[in-house]
């Protein structure tokens, strides 16, 4: 494929589209197109939300795992402020949390199985995360303007209300994709 000679994924991903395994055509963007080209990429879309609710005084969290090490997943997050007050929120990587409640993430395309797991976790104390607090107004929303990557079973991307409460009402959107890992990527994660 003209100009794209060492991405081998750029060229099944024109020749499903076109028919063509040699030249792009003029305005079709390679990464950022219509979802159900997510398919021809390998991206399984999943998407979801929960709305969690403090219990004796314990932090509610929610984290997304990755089970696999060969698998990514891109992950964007949405807070929602449901209280009658401001709500600060926490975000961030963390090792892998005991998990209370596991479930599968909902594929937004019913023909393909997610890998990328979420979890529920209560807790008396909160997580240790590399990210600092976000404030979020009553009614209001705050979405991450950058997506969080997760590799393998390395990190879990967790998010939760910094404070621990009998009683906290807090919603938490999450969306992205996932996808095995190219080959490329494998052998450059082991080196030379």
């Amino acid at each position: 494929m003209i100009g794209y000679e060492g991405a081998a994924r750029y060229h099944r991903l024109i020749y499903a589209l076109t028919g063509d395994d040699q030249i792009v055509p003029p305005g079709l963007n390679l990464e950022s197109d219509r979802p159900e080209y997510s398919r021809l990429k390998d991206e399984r879309l999943f998407f979801h939300c929960w709305e969690l609710a403090a219990v004796g005084n314990n932090y509610p969290i929610v984290g997304v795992h990755v089970p696999q090490a060969n698998v990514v997943a891109v992950v964007w997050v949405k807070l929602l402020s449901l209280e009658a007050a401001v709500q600060n929120f926490i975000v961030g990587l963390s090792t892998p949390l005991t998990q209370d409640t596991v479930g599968t993430l909902g594929g937004r395309d019913t023909q393909v199985r997610i890998i990328t797991q979420f979890y529920r976790r209560e807790q008396a104390g909160a997580p240790t995360t590399g990210e600092g607090r976000i404030a979020i107004n009553t009614g209001y929303a705050f979405e991450y303007p950058a997506p969080w990557v997760l590799r393998g079973t390395a990190l879990d991307l967790v998010a939760y209300e910094n404070r621990a409460a009998a009683t906290a009402t807090t919603g938490i959107i999450v969306w992205g994709y996932e996808r095995t890992m190219r080959p490329e990527e494998v052998a450059a994660l082991q080196g030379p």
